[in-house]
């Protein structure tokens, strides 16, 4: 998110001898460093949000164990194990971005991901659910880092040729974390009980924090201030233009961190439509996830481990659009004449379409004696159109605020997992009394209403664009003056 940096007017009158910069050829920029590296970095990354993301599901798995473990019988108590996670992934980009342009990324990630690690271990060993309840906020507030940071990460190492297809091997292991967690926690409550479901995802937390402790610093902008300050102990006249704004309060960050997100979300009517829209349609992909357990699981009858291979038809459709997303980018660019980003509303509305085609053929299909193939196949069609709306949603806001696309995504982000985290507490009942057919009906009927938003800026969007005041679409920018980034 941009913040108003002071002018510093000392630094005109340094001697550019003694300026840290990068090399002429740029062969020391972290852009340019070995493609094996890179890849690794990428690793490293793209691990740690799998882990961070899939913590948030996996614990749903093991839900029957705790409930007999403590004597809870209200399902409804146990899924808040969901909802305070998934509020600290909400909140904590918001609070801890602008730590990684103060202190650098690297350091940031390991104390946050050893924080995230650390607050992990009570859920295992708990002796009651209001241990678990807060320690896995606090762990998804820390963990976050990797969501608010990775895009910044990659952009740092990333050069044209590389840059779309690092973007989407991280967002195939973000994306597909919540369908990740419940297939592996099945198997290992079915085996090991609820605990080991927790235990597991410690040691995957400590792994990942010590992958990203292995790895260098990528900011650039770090990178030099640590050359600088090497360089001045031998001689005071060396400087960096990597140090200006460093000394901005950190009460200034943290307003253009918080602050700007939220106006954007309630002031700008583009933001207010497309968070909602995605809010809802995450809100109900975590709903799906709860609701699996209940279909295959108590009204199947489905041992844990196999009733959370259900979930792994959902991920398949999220990688066949990760794979196929060259060819979608390749079509995209002969519908679009210029960078409006108006050429991906097509591609979300068949996304929006698919998800409510998804959810009919489960609702239809849910119960015996109704095949379970029909069900299980019913997952392709909501990865695919997840994945779209997930891709191509950010792809519109980034595309349409340009300079303020930070805090468009920012905002997009935070109203995402807010959503996520209240609906899936109405699983039991919606799934419990209404069953899953009529259950599911709603859901659909949801979700083609949703279906509207790309239609209304296919027809309306420069309508909306011409009377923002932080849009920097083409035709807005030659009216107001604006200067894209």
């Amino acid at each position: 998110m941009p913040v108003a940096l002071p002018k510093e007017t000392l630094l005109l009158d340094r001697d550019p001898n003694f300026e840290v910069t990068w090399a002429k050829d740029g062969s020391d920029m972290p852009k340019n460093w070995p493609k094996w590296y890179r890849a690794t970095i990428l690793g490293c990354v793209s691990f740690a949000t799998l882990v961070v993301i899939m913590t948030s599901t996996a614990y749903a798995s093991g839900i029957p164990g705790m409930m007999e473990e403590f004597n809870i019988h209200n399902r409804t108590i146990m899924l808040l194990g969901v909802t305070t996670y998934l509020f600290g992934l909400a909140l904590g980009p918001l609070l801890l971005a602008p730590f990684s342009d103060m202190f650098g990324r690297r350091p940031v990630y390991i104390v946050s991901l050893l924080m995230f690690s650390v607050f992990s271990i009570p859920s295992a060993v708990a002796q009651n659910i209001e241990t678990i309840l807060v320690t896995r906020f606090f762990a998804a507030f820390a963990g976050s880092v990797v969501m608010s940071g990775a895009p910044g990460t990659l952009n740092d190492i990333c050069d044209d040729e590389t840059r779309t297809r690092y973007m989407a091997i991280w967002i195939l292991g973000a994306v597909n974390g919540p369908v990740v967690g419940p297939v592996f926690a099945g198997l290992i409550f079915q085996y090991a009980g609820w605990r080991w479901i927790n235990w597991w995802l410690v040691i995957l937390a400590f792994v990942s924090t010590a992958g990203m402790a292995a790895i260098k610093e990528t900011n650039g902008n770090a990178i030099l201030r640590q050359r600088c300050e090497i360089l001045k102990s031998m001689d005071g006249r060396y400087w960096t233009h990597a140090s200006i704004g460093q000394n901005l309060p950190i009460t200034t960050r943290l307003n253009a961190s918080i602050r700007q997100p939220l106006v954007m979300i309630f002031t700008e009517p583009i933001c207010t439509f497309w968070d909602i829209y995605v809010a809802l349609v995450y809100a109900i992909l975590y709903l799906c996830i709860v609701a699996y357990p209940i279909v295959f699981s108590q009204i199947r009858g489905w041992s844990p481990a196999v009733a959370g291979l259900p979930f792994l038809t959902i991920g398949l459709g999220s990688c066949v659009t990760v794979f196929a997303e060259s060819k979608i980018r390749a079509i995209m660019k002969k519908l679009s004449s210029g960078d409006s980003g108006d050429a991906t509303l097509p591609i979300i509305l068949i996304g929006g379409l698919l998800i409510p085609l998804g959810q009919l053929l489960f609702a239809v299909s849910a119960k015996p004696p109704n095949s379970p193939v029909v069900a299980i196949l019913a997952g392709f069609p909501l990865g695919v159109g997840n994945m779209l709306i997930f891709l191509y949603v950010s792809n519109y806001l980034a595309t349409t605020y340009k300079a303020h696309a930070a805090s468009a995504l920012a905002g997009s982000a935070a109203t995402r997992y807010m959503g996520a985290a209240l609906l899936p507490l109405l699983a039991p009942v919606i799934y419990g009394r209404l069953g899953p057919l009529v259950a599911g009906l709603i859901l659909m009927s949801i979700l083609i209403v949703l279906a509207a938003v790309p239609i209304i800026f296919m027809r309306h969007g420069d309508y909306f664009k011409a009377r923002s005041a932080l849009a920097h679409g083409n035709d807005v920018c030659k009216v107001k003056g604006c200067k894209s980034t």
